[in-house]
């Protein structure tokens, strides 16, 4: 069986975080530590064409991802723009009733009151969705 100097498996647990650890570690001698943190590893380049693979593969998932999250805050708002636009029109079907407006009044009416009713529901929606 392999046996593993404690010291070297600390350095390599270490490694990562060395110019955080050496005031903890004081174990790790400081000729060793010169070592370690001049040595850089090797950059790994990818072949182009696994580049430009890995580039459309990242350009489809944000593409996918956004469409979803799109699709999905779309029917949120409308599904709470519906709900309130019902509930704020019941003001007005008293005009319809007892004043004798017609139906395209009242239409007229409660879609001036869309662009107010979106303010508050858009950031409500895209939460939601």
């Amino acid at each position: 069986m392999l046996e593993i100097d404690e010291t070297y498996l600390r350095i390599l647990l270490c490694r990562p975080l060395l110019p955080f650890c050496w005031p903890s570690a004081p174990h790790i001698p400081k000729s060793m530590l010169a070592v370690l943190t001049l040595h850089k590893p090797p950059k790994l380049s990818l072949p182009s064409e696994l580049s430009s693979m890995l580039m459309k593969f990242t350009r489809t998932l944000f593409t996918f991802t956004l469409v979803q999250s799109m699709q999905a805050a779309a029917l949120a708002t409308a599904i709470l723009l519906a709900l309130v636009w019902v509930l704020q029109s019941l003001r007005f079907l008293d005009f319809l009733v007892n004043k004798g407006l017609g139906l395209g009044v009242f239409l007229h009416l409660t879609g001036l009151l869309i662009p107010r009713l979106l303010v508050v529901i858009i950031p409500i929606a895209v939460l939601a969705g």
